[in-house]
């Protein structure tokens, strides 16, 4: 004799009202266990594009930190270009600057001794 099973068992001793309850319950079982069969499907799903867009925005990140680096390496010997000729300019305008001491000095000393020595009036 097959053993019956518990579900059968208790549908022997109940009333047609309580085993149409009953179908009714596994019905909405059976929905809900469908609706989250659905949305487990969903999830994964969401989950597959949610990883393929983090794979993207990972090689994005990745293409803006090389640029970053060469950008910052670019920056650097700007720099230090820029210190040389910052360097060379402070040079230059040192030596400018005493080139206009001098021609001022000179000016000066030629115009004192022009007075103190003026030109013979006859001459």
């Amino acid at each position: 004799m097959p053993r019956r099973g518990y579900n059968e068992s208790l549908k022997d001793g109940m009333s047609e009202e309580m085993q149409g309850s009953f179908e009714l319950e596994r019905q909405r079982q059976e929905e809900l266990s469908d609706g989250l069969l659905d949305s487990v499907k969903e999830l994964k799903e969401r989950q597959k594009m949610m990883g393929l867009t983090l794979d993207k925005d990972d090689k994005v990140v990745d293409d803006i930190d090389g640029q970053l680096a060469k950008n910052l390496n670019r920056v650097q010997a700007t720099n230090v270009t820029l210190k040389k000729e910052v360097d060379s300019y402070n040079r230059t305008s040192m030596i400018m600057f005493l080139l206009l001491f001098v021609v001022s000095f000179m000016f000066f000393g030629i115009f004192v001794f022009m007075r103190l020595f003026p030109k013979p009036k006859g001459a």
